[in-house]
């Protein structure tokens, strides 16, 4: 039994404060090193609005634990005080006791009231009104044949079970299984009600909440140091992507404008669970009714993001510290499956394009005890019935703005999630009350290669904005920074970048149950009156929370770079070479431009990969495709070399950003690679050799060019070379060979050959 506080009629509470410190203490699914512990225990009272664990900024709290959550027991002390004055219950004789267990995959709260009934037909009139428990509403009704309980009153006696009875039925007892009868019949006696709530201390980051889903961390009750058998992957821990990958796009206005279009999304989905049980225990007949449910629920914000950046071109006459302007407007949507595509979310967690997920799989048990007999014994390890419910909701977020959703009630009329027998029923209803606020958008705004501006003062850093209202541009003023170009560098890309964007708000996520059950005492002897212990609404503990503000939604990061496409050309200087940059234009389109440009006569060639296909008329500052060979050429003269050269690449095969290879032909020089802003120098040159390696011809194409030439022939995989060669084993000692032919095997041993130019004169 957990350390409780009793509360008595006319006496002081006595609650005994316990310091309770929760935070960041979730469970990570580890089976081998997690064994269930009994952390903590104290009284209820201690435990109201106490944090249980942190995930994210969101923050989970026990919330009211008095009559919201235990409204039977609430219903109960009120009539027990009128039963008093009526006669029906022991005067000053009832309490309860409330407690709490912490263990480490759960929390147990409890109350547990105890009173002496005098007369149970006038109390049971007066108490157990209610919600009335339909049994022909789609339920699973059982209707095996009772037992006698005459006998079993016979046998109870028997065994002496009658001597744990109160006085009057122990004297009964003594003299005979009629006379228990007639005093069980009396309706008297010790009654203890207990109402029971416990809910999973593990959040599950679910991959999807659309599966079929079964309480597992609440299935059996704790037992000190037994192995953990908690789902997969369940914790508190929220990966994310490192940056956008799609979701994005580009335009170029005539007006020297560029405007970045972003897709975003916050918010999260997570998996708990919970239970509640009520105990209806007379000594000799015992009932417990237990209504449980595995839930996955979350909140996702859709938004999109357009940001305009002017002037787009920044030209090298202009001096270092020019200004620019970036601004930014939000709007939020209700949105459907194919703009979470679009943002990177898996398909598993798209979840029909919902931003309300919320999912039950929840099941109802029934015990029922009369005279020692277990009659009915189907718990949480092996429910009468189980039911998958399903309660999402689309809604267009507010901003600046408070949006309330009820969503429609699941009663088991309708889910099916009920069952009766014949001496006793449980059903579960289920909904949900969602409000959400949305005060705002936060962000941070770093500019890239630039200066914050503010009138004649330039500084870097980062800033943080907040955005209140849809569709209403914040601007910001920046000063391009020339000292971020490297040396040697012709150009380079500037703008803002936009991190860590956040939905604040205060949500209310409430999913709330009840039970509805009655026990048919009536069915063991008619002179009993039936109890209806059916709950209220109430809140399901675990999906209440404080939420100050949503960050991005697992598998999504909140990074939006409006930098790639904003150039700032600077003042020609020594050049060593060319440097790539690729961008993605949408649609499968991709811009490739060079800037760094050499400022002396050069060729520049580019290999278009096989995946991709060139964007007909794309090829700008003059250079020429040449479609056999998949290249393009550029031939640059000192006299007009342009700012940059681009192409414009269409996806083909690949979904992922273009790999070519390139190289640049100085005046006077060998040729080297053309550098990529995603690589170093080795790799660009690697790739080069790799490739350059791969155009080599194999044997069966290499012809000897030269008109009327003999010296080389090939046939049947065999070349025949009419030239005065050398041979060699080590490549130091060297040996003549035949001047007139040597054939060379495809088996035939390693061996190295060098020309030797035939002397005339000889």
């Amino acid at each position: 039994m957990p350390q409780s506080v009793v509360e008595r009629p006319g006496l002081a509470v006595a609650v005994a404060l316990v310091s309770l410190v929760f935070v960041n203490s979730a469970i990570v699914a580890n089976p081998n090193a997690s064994t269930n512990t009994l952390l903590n225990s104290g009284t209820l009272e201690a435990y109201a609005n106490t944090p249980i664990y942190t995930n994210d900024g969101m923050v989970f709290t026990v919330g009211a634990v008095n009559a919201d959550a235990f409204d039977l027991t609430t219903r109960l002390q009120t009539a027990l005080n009128a039963a008093e004055q009526a006669g029906a219950v022991v005067k000053d004789g009832w309490y309860t006791e409330t407690g709490f267990e912490e263990w480490r995959d759960r929390l147990i709260l409890l109350k547990k009231t105890h009173f002496y009934m005098l007369d149970g037909n006038r109390f049971n009139t007066e108490f157990f009104a209610g919600i009335a428990f339909e049994g022909d509403k789609a339920v699973t009704v059982d209707s095996s044949t009772l037992p006698d309980f005459d006998q079993l009153a016979q046998d109870y006696i028997d065994a002496d079970g009658h001597l744990d009875l109160y006085p009057e039925a122990q004297a009964a007892g003594a003299i005979g299984a009629a006379e228990l009868v007639e005093e069980l019949k009396a309706d008297r006696g010790p009654v203890t009600l207990t109402e029971t709530i416990e809910f999973s201390r593990v959040v599950e980051a679910l991959d999807a909440i659309g599966a079929q889903r079964t309480v597992s961390v609440l299935k059996y009750d704790p037992v000190q140091g037994e192995v953990l058998a908690l789902p997969d992957g369940a914790s508190i821990e929220d990966p994310k992507l490192s940056s956008f990958v799609t979701g994005t796009s580009f335009t170029e206005q005539a007006s020297g404008v560029a405007v970045y279009n972003q897709k975003m999304l916050n918010g999260f989905t997570v998996g708990n669970e919970w239970s509640k049980s009520i105990t209806y225990d007379r000594r000799w007949f015992y009932a417990k009714a237990v209504a449980f449910a595995y839930f996955g629920f979350g909140v996702r914000i859709p938004w999109s993001a357009e940001v305009s950046v002017s002037p787009r071109v920044i030209p090298a006459t202009q001096p270092d510290r020019t200004h620019y302007d970036a601004s930014i407007s939000v709007e939020t949507h209700d949105a459907d499956t194919a703009f979470y595509r679009e943002v990177g979310l898996p398909s598993a967690l798209r979840l029909n394009g919902k931003e309300f997920p919320m999912e039950a799989g929840a099941g109802i048990g029934l015990q029922v005890r009369v005279l020692g007999n277990m009659l009915l014994n189907r718990g949480r390890d092996l429910p009468l019935v189980e039911r998958f419910v399903y309660m999402s909701e689309d809604f267009d977020p507010p901003l600046g703005d408070t949006l309330s959703i009820p969503t429609p009630i699941y009663p088991y009329e309708s889910s099916g999630l009920a069952y009766s027998y014949q001496l006793a029923a449980v059903g579960g209803d289920f909904r949900t009350v969602f409000g959400i606020n949305g005060d705002a958008i936060e962000m941070e705004v770093t500019p890239h290669n630039s200066w914050n501006r503010s009138g004649s003062s330039y500084r870097s850093g980062t800033k943080n904005i907040r955005i209140t209202s849809q569709n209403t541009s914040f601007t910001l003023p920046f000063a391009v920074d020339d000292t971020a170009a490297i040396d040697s560098e012709n150009s380079y890309h500037f703008g803002p970048i936009y991190d860590k964007a956040s939905y604040e708000t205060s949500l209310d996520i409430t999913p709330q149950a009840r039970i509805r059950g009655t026990v048919y005492l009536s069915a063991v002897w008619n002179a009993l009156s039936d109890i209806n212990i059916t709950s209220d609404w109430h809140p399901l503990f675990t999906a209440s929370f404080d939420l100050p503000a949503l960050g991005p939604h697992r598998g999504v990061d909140s990074k939006f770079q409006a930098t790639h496409r904003n150039t700032r050309y600077l003042n020609r200087t020594a050049n060593d070479r060319p440097r790539r940059q690729v961008d993605t234009i949408g649609d499968g389109l991709w811009n490739l431009e060079f800037s760094n440009i050499a400022n002396s006569d050069s060729v520049l060639i580019e290999y278009i990969p096989d995946e991709y296909e060139l964007v007909v008329g794309s090829i700008s500052g003059g250079g020429v495709y040449y479609p056999a060979d998949r290249k393009i050429i550029w031939t640059l003269k000192e006299s007009s070399i342009p700012e940059s050269v681009a192409y414009q690449l269409n996806a083909v095969g690949s979904d992922t950003g273009p790999k070519p290879v390139g190289s640049v032909q100085l005046a006077g020089q060998t040729r080297e690679a053309l550098l990529d802003a995603r690589y170093s120098t080795n790799t660009v040159e690697n790739k080069l050799n790799i490739y350059e390696l791969e155009q080599r011809p194999t044997l069966e194409e290499v012809r000897d060019l030269r008109t009327g030439s003999q010296i080389l022939s090939v046939s049947d995989g065999t070349a025949t070379l009419q030239i005065k060669v050398q041979q060699s084993d080590d490549l130091s000692s060297w040996q003549d060979v035949s001047e007139n032919s040597i054939q060379v095997d495809a088996d035939a041993p390693v061996r190295f050959y060098r020309y030797i130019p035939v002397d005339p004169s000889n």
